[in-house]
């Protein structure tokens, strides 16, 4: 995801396919205020497994209020991507929740 990130139109149309994938009900649609690059750490909880740190895509649509900023990370196949939710009791970590595939990257 690292290598998109000066490509702020693709970035933007990963997150709306994401976002509508797992949304459907906009219906109308959606307009993606900002979208970008970030690298967090994300946890396995309940696993042996260790915390790594992961590239992600952040985006935030327009009108929604509070401001929600939304984070997905690449898939198990090329065209997933993975939503991360924060964990607040970790800090500034996450995990892993839906997959949506058919994902143009």
């Amino acid at each position: 995801m690292r290598d998109l990130a000066s490509n702020v139109d693709k970035l933007k149309n990963i997150s709306f396919d994401a976002h509508m994938a797992v949304w459907p009900y906009y219906r109308e649609g959606i307009d993606i205020d900002t979208a970008f690059v970030t690298t967090e750490t994300l946890m396995f909880p309940g696993t042996q497994y260790k915390d790594i740190s992961a590239d992600m895509i952040g985006y935030r649509i327009v009108g929604l209020s509070p401001k929600v900023t939304f984070y997905v990370t690449k898939g198990l196949k090329p065209d997933c991507v993975i939503y991360c939710w924060k964990i607040v009791k970790a800090g500034p970590k996450w995990e892993l929740k839906n997959e949506v595939c058919d994902i143009s990257i």
